[in-house]
């Protein structure tokens, strides 16, 4: 059933967002009150335009109640934004009162007090800026769950070369920080305490799941292409919207409707095994705040740090190989294989980690009775012998490690599949934006400073010339195993869309995790549609058909976004690399190589992949070396970071 949250009521315009860089869009909103709406504009679009059935009709229906629809409903009414009798609809399974009332369970067990979910976002600055302008931060958060990260250490599993990149000093007398690591239903939760304040447009919250949706003739379309989507629910409501906002997640059902397909598509095979970690206080010290990444060839390995006892895990490896990890942390007794093993992948030497790999795999694909549990006693040993021998890093020994782990969360170890999506467009209005023509400059393009700063070692090491972000786009970069490539032109496609439909978030683009800015992408989304219906809605236009307003969010969007995908898609491959077997896809075998290659025993595959991480490696710490670029590390971590006057080396 349809619940008002919020009905004619209201809150106050409060804060508004007063940073500069956020776009005159979003600044403009604090002089609304006293707006003149366009008043003939508004009687043809807004309260004579809505049709009078038995189908509830409103002008915005968002899908998805994660972070970003909720962020995006919660921008949308405040006061000022849209027209005060602008009717919005928020749709999604889960009771607006569960997402309020979310909580994960006791902690007192746990040293810091706390239990933590695994589903984390390293929020970036300014995101956590406008969350905080929305009203969601830091007024309906416990402080406990937000940790803020000030350093990140990332490091070549091969070679140990080592990246630095460090907070800059505050300019404003705050703390200074790169990013913050928070829960994703702790933002939930405090995001929905936003729509029960005064002062708001009316919003209506339907828990229910969607069965269909369909488009609806109505008198004033004039074009098919521009008919209302109706939705039917699980509830037997329909609900009919002027403008469909999908922020539905990765399998959208509103993206199905919207007949929008994919410019890049790939399934890369892999899992992200995630986890909560708990350390031993009396190790804890100088890792606070110090989040970590170890590029190993199965994947990297994340360190996330969410207090100064617990870090959060996001370890990518091959689907095979994380189902034996999750098999064998649910077959052993207790919370410390998984610690333990843990600890190894960012301490030891690849060779030998590697092969306790393989004996993970081997021994989870032994066949066993069916009613027989695995033995797992003899992994323990093998793995403390190793961790014991001389010369593993150890932080205790100043070595850039993170301390051991104790245990485990039992509860909080899942995996999940890893695949690369993007659309063709964010709606039927797009202007058609092309990443070959999409330009950038070294002020707000961080991940192409990153990728072409690392991807020029293949160059230098007389591989394959290396893809370039600023001339090609994602689909013509070179094949790679299970990439999935759509030859269709964007125009093509988006003129095969519906109307009045927008994506947003992973309805519009999933992306590997490793850089950890999937959802940060989703909130830019919110923000920049908020901002261009805001101005829409200023100017009296019908919402769902203002294509200038639609197809400026897909610029403003599309190509960040695309720049970002491929960033993420290049380092998976550039990092896939293992300097004795070359690209590396599962353990059990290597026969998946370049295609460069004839296969294992061919002896060019050892000396280039040689050659490839030398290369690799010396990139990694000639980028160490550079100011500009670490500016464009802190930027993927989502600092607000300013140039120094000085280099100020690697710190």
């Amino acid at each position: 059933m349809s619940a008002p949250v919020v009905g004619c009521l209201t809150r106050s315009a409060g804060a508004i967002l007063g940073r500069q860089a956020l776009t005159s869009d979003v600044c403009a909103c604090t002089s609304l009150a006293s707006h003149r709406w366009r008043s003939k504009a508004f009687s043809t679009s807004y309260s004579g335009a809505i049709p009078s059935d038995d189908i509830q009709s409103v002008d915005i229906a968002i899908v998805g109640a994660g972070v970003v629809g909720l962020a995006l409903a919660s921008s949308l009414t405040r006061k000022g934004v849209l027209h005060p009798k602008t009717r919005l609809a928020l749709i999604d399974p889960r009771p607006l009162e569960a997402i309020q009332q979310w909580s994960p369970g006791n902690g007192s067990a746990y040293a810091d007090g706390v239990a933590w979910s695994n589903r984390v976002i390293s929020l970036n600055e300014e995101n956590r800026s406008w969350l905080e302008a929305l009203g969601a931060l830091p007024d309906h958060l416990d402080p406990r769950r937000m940790n803020p990260i000030r350093n990140m250490r990332i490091t070549d599993g091969l070679t140990g070369s080592l990246m630095r990149v460090d907070a800059p000093p505050s300019e404003h007398g705050t703390e200074a920080r790169l990013a913050s690591m928070v829960e994703i239903d702790a933002l939930c939760k405090a995001l929905s305490h936003t729509l029960n304040t005064l002062d708001r447009a009316s919003l209506q919250y339907h828990a229910s799941t969607v069965r269909s949706i369909q488009a609806s003739a109505t008198p004033e379309v004039e074009e098919p292409q521009d008919a209302w989507p109706t939705i039917n629910l699980s509830s037997g409501e329909s609900v009919r919207a002027r403008l469909l906002v999908g922020a539905d997640g990765g399998n959208s059902p509103v993206r199905k409707y919207s007949r929008i397909e994919s410019s890049a598509s790939k399934d890369y095979g892999k899992k992200g095994v995630v986890g909560t970690l708990r350390i031993d206080p009396a190790h804890a010290v100088g890792s606070e705040g110090v989040a970590r990444q170890r590029f190993l060839p199965t994947g990297p390995i994340a360190w996330l740090p969410v207090s100064e006892t617990a870090a959060s895990m996001v370890w990518t490896l091959p689907a095979e190989l994380a189902n034996a990890i999750i098999a064998m942390h649910r077959s052993s007794n207790g919370n410390t294989l998984l610690a333990q093993l843990v600890t190894a992948a960012h301490r030891l030497p690849w060779p030998v980690l590697r092969s306790i790999l393989q004996a993970i795999h081997n021994h989870q694909n032994v066949p066993t009775p069916r009613d027989a549990s695995r033995d797992w006693s003899w992994l323990s040993p093998l793995i403390l012998s190793e961790l014991n021998q001389p010369g593993v890093p150890d932080p205790i020994a100043g070595h850039e490690v993170p301390p051991a782990v104790q245990e485990v969360d039992a509860s909080s170890v899942a995996a999940f599949p890893l695949r690369m999506n993007h659309a063709q467009g964010y709606s039927a209005y797009g202007q058609g934006v092309d990443s070959a023509r999409y330009s950038f400059n070294i002020n707000d393009s961080w991940s192409e400073i990153l990728t072409k700063g690392i991807l020029q070692a293949q160059s230098l090491a007389g591989l394959r010339k290396p893809s370039s972000l600023a001339d090609s786009s994602l689909s013509e970069r070179p094949s790679q195993p299970g990439a999935q490539f759509s030859a269709l032109s964007r125009d093509r496609a988006i003129s095969k869309a519906r109307g009045r439909v927008v994506l947003v978030g992973d309805a519009a683009h999933t992306t590997h995790p490793l850089a950890g800015q999937g959802l940060n992408l989703g909130i830019a989304d919110a923000r920049s549609l908020s901002n261009h219906l805001g101005q829409a809605a200023r100017d009296g236009s019908d919402l769902g058909v203002a294509a200038y307003a639609l197809a400026a969010y897909e610029s403003e969007r599309w190509g960040a976004n695309e720049t970002m995908l491929k960033t993420c898609d290049s380092l998976d491959w550039v990092y896939s690399f293992d300097n004795t077997i070359g690209p590396t896809a599962t353990l059990q075998d290597q026969e998946t190589l370049d295609d460069t290659f004839e296969g294992p025993e061919d002896p060019r595959a050892k000396v280039l992949a040689e050659a490839f991480v030398w290369a690799r490696s010396t990139g990694l710490e000639v980028v160490n070396e550079l100011g500009p670029v670490k500016e464009g590390l802190a930027r993927l971590a989502g600092s607000a970071y300013s140039r120094p006057k000085s280099n100020t080396g690697s710190g």
